[in-house]
């Protein structure tokens, strides 16, 4: 039946226009973009046209602008179809019902729209929420860790076909489902996907192809946009040397994919690079490499934990790592991401992202003597969770650990609520404790639209 499925997918998408909105519209979006005519740049990078094709629009474009009553903003609002913001707030669901039962409600298909920007996918995903209405690469993973406490189990298995189909297709997997992410990718977490559900045999082909695309690319991959790990000046943007850098977080899970592909000789080599090129002995913590300058760029992160998660580290590399971790990123609302005290940045301090506190509870529950460390960071974050979930009856994309009164900040766009990833991770701590079989099995006939839930709408 699967096989099927693919074929009609196949012929749907040969009939489908699709395009980087860049490409499509040339100096009109150049003119929407550089006149801010949306506070989130990402909005007219995700609208479809209304009736007339780009190629039309962007010839009506060119005869009526040099027009003294010609308006930009008319002008998108009569020829685009302006894409949602949605948010959810349930006034009586609990945090765990919250977690459950929001997935169906972020749960998408493509539509095979034509000149749309999205990369048509042949199965049901789930987005992060708020302004991200695609799904991102690297939250899949963190997201399919509630899914599995939530026992929907269907929806990973079409998430990892989706993926299996855009290696195939694509070659790689982008950053998220749309062609103006197409060119990249994120940290690969394909293999530890497959892993949840058992499933790596299936998708060795895709595995081994993927691992193809890294080793044949050349470029930092860690989805932290932005961080001072990859500014030589914290306070100044415009001096990243991201391709300059060798994250330490991306080569621990090459590492993972060299094990899962069996290639022993390669993560051999691997793990005694990421020793002899990412320990300093002298900070006591893995860092980045920078191959210009030929040194570690000596920037305290998360990062540091990967190899203590992954079982790359040493058992006195683990536990100088949790010594500090504990001295220098532990705060009241969980871990923090850098310990940069300049940056703006929203993947530094003082803001706390899912992942990494996942990452650094499961490093740290392996870690002899550090296991309350790990707990510790656990019952803060899920604490966090509560209390803003309890103020705004929400999950936020990150959060501010350091001051948990406060919300987090930082980047390029407005925190975002939802939120596919911190919903995972949420559940998974809470029930890390306990048997999957006690997990609450919360059916999809129970996620009943009700007068109690209401829908925001917001044109960005």
């Amino acid at each position: 039946m699967k096989t099927l499925h693919l074929v009609v997918f196949h012929l749907i998408i040969l009939s489908t226009i699709s395009q980087s909105p860049d490409q499509l519209y040339d100096e009109l979006f150049r003119a929407v973009q550089i006149q801010r005519l949306f506070s989130d740049s990402k909005t007219f990078c995700d609208v479809v046209p209304r009736k007339l094709g780009p190629n039309q629009i962007l010839d009506l474009y060119r005869q009526e602008y040099d027009n003294q009553t010609f308006n930009l903003t008319s002008f998108i609002f009569n020829n685009f179809i302006i894409p949602n913001t949605t948010t959810i707030v349930h006034e009586k669901w609990t945090i765990e019902q919250h977690c459950h039962r929001l997935w169906p409600l972020l749960t998408r298909t493509t539509n095979h729209e034509n000149f749309s920007s999205f990369i048509d996918v042949p199965y049901q995903f789930v987005v992060p929420g708020g302004r991200f209405r695609e799904f991102y690469y690297w939250d899949t993973y963190f997201t399919m860790l509630g899914l599995i406490r939530s026992k929907e189990i269907q929806l990973i298995d079409n998430m990892l076909e989706n993926f299996a189909y855009l290696i195939r297709t694509v070659g790689h997997i982008p950053n998220g489902n749309r062609y103006y992410y197409e060119g990249r990718s994120q940290p690969p977490f394909f293999s530890l996907m497959t892993e949840l559900t058992s499933k790596t045999d299936k998708y060795k082909d895709e595995l081994e192809k993927e691992y193809q695309f890294w080793m044949n690319k050349r470029t930092a991959e860690s989805g932290w946009d932005f961080s001072s790990r990859w500014m030589e000046d914290e306070k100044d943007l415009s001096t990243i040397i991201t391709t300059n850098i060798l994250p330490v977080d991306l080569n621990c899970l090459l590492y993972h994919l060299e094990l899962t592909l069996n290639k022993k000789s390669q993560a051999e080599n691997r793990r005694r690079a990421i020793h002899k090129y990412m320990w300093s002995d002298d900070l006591q913590f893995f860092t980045d490499y920078n191959f210009i300058q030929k040194k570690p760029t000596n920037r305290l992160t998360l990062a540091a934990l990967y190899p203590v998660w992954l079982d790359i580290a040493t058992k006195n590399q683990a536990q100088n790592v949790a010594r500090q971790v504990e001295s220098l990123f532990l705060r009241d609302g969980g871990v923090v991401t850098t310990i940069s005290n300049q940056s703006t940045q929203q993947w530094d301090n003082p803001n706390g992202w899912a992942p990494l506190q996942y990452i650094a509870y499961r490093a740290l529950l392996k870690t002899p003597g550090y296991e309350s460390l790990g707990e510790t960071i656990r019952r803060r974050w899920m604490a966090l969770n509560e209390k803003v979930f309890q103020d705004t009856g929400k999950m936020m994309e990150k959060y501010d650990v350091v001051n948990i009164n406060k919300s987090a900040g930082g980047g390029e766009y407005k925190t975002q609520d939802g939120f596919g990833w911190t919903n995972g991770v949420y559940l998974e701590m809470l029930y890390d404790q306990q048997p999957i079989s006690n997990t609450v099995h919360y059916r999809k006939n129970i996620f009943q639209i009700s007068s109690l839930i209401f829908f925001i709408f917001i044109l960005q």
